[in-house]
C-alpha cells in the first residue's frame, strides 16, 4: 500500500519524516517502526469497516483518523484520495480471484465514501 502511494504520489512521503530516507525496494518495509505504523493503519481500515454496520462508529472513527491528521505537517485533505488506488490494489491482490468486478464495484464505493468521510474530519466536519 505504502509503496504503491509513495510511487504513485511522491508528496506523500514528505509526510512520514521518520521514513522518507528508507528506500523503497524492501528498506522500508523491513523498517519495525513502519510496520508497527502500517498495521495501525490497517487496523484502523479494519475497525472503519467492520462497523459498517453501525453507521455512525463508522463515521465517527473516519471523522476521528481525517481530524487527526490535521497534525501532520504537510499532509493535504487531497492525499487522502491519493490512497484509493493503492489501496483497492492491496485489495484486489488479497483478495485474488474473489475480487470480482461487482467486488470492485463495492469497493470503490466504500473506499470513496471512506475518503470523502476523512477530508470532512480533516476540514473540520
Amino acid at each position: 500500500l505504502y509503496t504503491r502511494l509513495f510511487t504513485t504520489h511522491p508528496p506523500t512521503r514528505a509526510c512520514f519524516t521518520q521514513f522518507s530516507l528508507l528506500g523503497l525496494d524492501g528498506e522500508l518495509q523491513e523498517c519495525e517502526e513502519f510496520r508497527q505504523h502500517a498495521e495501525q493503519v490497517m487496523e484502523r481500515i479494519d475497525n472503519a469497516l467492520f462497523s459498517m454496520e453501525d453507521p455512525d462508529t463508522m463515521k465517527s472513527i473516519l471523522l476521528e483518523t481525517g481530524a487527526y491528521h490535521r497534525r501532520v505537517v504537510g499532509f493535504r485533505p487531497e492525499m487522502f484520495q491519493f490512497a484509493e488506488e493503492p489501496l483497492l490494489n492491496a485489495l484486489r491482490c488479497t483478495l485474488d480471484e474473489r475480487y470480482t468486478p461487482q467486488m470492485e464495484v463495492i469497493y470503490s464505493v466504500i473506499v470513496q465514501f471512506m475518503t470523502q468521510t476523512l477530508i470532512e474530519g480533516y476540514n473540520g466536519g
